[in-house]
């Protein structure tokens, strides 16, 4: 009997040990996927409206954005495809935008740099800016909206 019963301890105590190590990972996982959705929250915030008004006097100069919080809410420990495909749609379509704004950005902002440019030119470079940046907004909204009912 005392063999049983010393059996039956170690079998409950593995199992406890289990459970305890399941729980503390679900806590991990809850822990991180909200202070990501939160720096996300920030991060989307310091996007702004809109570009400020086209001057041609003046050079297009647009910093690229940067974002940390989606590539680590995408990195797997954070979101699953099953409980959060929409939000890693969107998070994918974030990117895609952020990508293409940015590489605008630069090549504008290189070609300033190193010419001088005519002013249709100038104008039609900032209205590009501007679509891309409208891009980014939209998807951006979209987030905010989605992030605000989780």
């Amino acid at each position: 009997m005392s063999m049983l019963s010393t059996m039956l301890g170690a079998f409950f105590g593995a199992l406890f040990g289990y459970w305890f190590a399941l729980y503390q990972q679900k806590q991990e996982w809850h822990a991180r996927r909200g202070m990501l959705l939160n720096l996300l929250r920030e991060e989307l915030n310091f996007i702004g409206r809109k570009l400020p008004s086209y001057d041609v006097g003046k050079a297009i100069y647009r910093d690229p954005i940067r974002l940390c919080a989606p590539s680590r809410l995408l990195d797997g420990q954070a979101l699953t495809f099953l409980a959060d495909g929409s939000l890693i749609a969107l998070l994918l379509k974030l990117q895609v935008a952020v990508s293409k704004h940015n590489d605008f950005v630069q090549v504008t902002n290189l070609a300033q740099a190193s010419s001088a440019v005519p002013d249709h030119a100038h104008e039609q470079w900032y209205n590009e800016i501007s679509l891309h940046h409208q891009a980014v907004v939209a998807v951006r909204d979209q987030l905010l909206g989605f992030i605000s009912k989780v």
